[in-house]
């Protein structure tokens, strides 16, 4: 029993805060659109998105950072 409750412990120490409007960009389908200007390299969306929408993309990036490299959009990141 105590290792479940070390676990939980961790767990409330890492937590990520949720944007506002992440649920509603999500059914707009923003993610698709964010994650498909990453793999296009699309400078243009990735400029909309990180002046529109930082908190969302940055919250997306935590929660998908097993699948997606996000490398062009680091690199578009590096260059602000």
């Amino acid at each position: 029993m105590e290792e479940v409750g070390e676990a939980c412990r961790v767990l409330d120490t890492l937590t990520i805060e949720i944007p506002d409007d992440f649920y509603t960009l999500m059914t707009q389908r923003k993610h698709i659109e964010f994650e498909r200007a990453d793999l296009q390299n699309n400078l243009i969306k990735l400029e909309y998105f990180y002046t529109n929408h930082r908190a969302f993309c940055e919250y997306h990036m935590k929660l998908t950072k097993g699948i997606y490299h996000w490398s062009n959009y680091r690199a578009f990141l590096s260059r602000q």
